[in-house]
């Protein structure tokens, strides 16, 4: 966020939110648990500085999540998460003693770029767009028909290139 302040000074402009998606991109860890949670704080404290908002939403790093974090992302604002991949329907989590903890949006890994494209060292193919844009259409029809929630997760050095932007574009 401290590299494009002025872009996320524009979305705030433009009426759109800006959530919480870590300082540095790490993985939220219990064995690093000082780590994580001061990782958390400092993209809390850049939010502020930078841009003068507190965040209500949180998209853990790398699509991980750590269920002890929540009690301390609640402490700080956080109403809502969009980390886990659960389910399709949001819902409430429960905190330690019954608690009632942030609402949960699922993100889903059909509606996830990466998921297609740019997935370093893992072995995998990139998906022919023909075939991304017949998974999301089939995907979102059938998330509709279920009554249930469809999130995104896009990156710029995904979607951002040419053949994944038209992808997007089209579908």
């Amino acid at each position: 966020m401290k590299t494009h302040t002025g872009i996320c000074e524009r979305l705030l402009k433009a009426g759109h939110e800006i959530g919480h998606h870590g300082m540095y991109h790490l993985k939220p860890s219990l064995a690093e648990r000082e780590r994580s949670l001061d990782e958390i704080d400092m993209g809390f404290g850049a939010m502020k500085s930078e841009l003068g908002v507190t965040p209500t939403g949180y998209r853990a790093p790398l699509g991980e999540n750590c269920g002890a974090f929540l009690a301390y992302l609640q402490e700080r604002s956080i109403t809502y998460s969009s980390s886990w991949r659960d389910d399709v329907m949001p819902y409430r989590h429960v905190l330690e003693g019954g608690v009632a903890g942030p609402i949960e949006l699922p993100a889903n890994y059909f509606f996830d770029d990466w998921m297609h494209s740019m997935i370093k060292g893992s072995g995998r193919n990139f998906t022919a767009p023909e075939l991304v844009q017949s998974i999301w259409r089939t995907e979102l029809e059938e998330t509709h028909d279920w009554g249930a929630l469809t999130t995104t997760v896009f990156h710029p050095q995904v979607s951002g290139r040419p053949s994944p932007y038209r992808t997007l574009r089209e579908f």
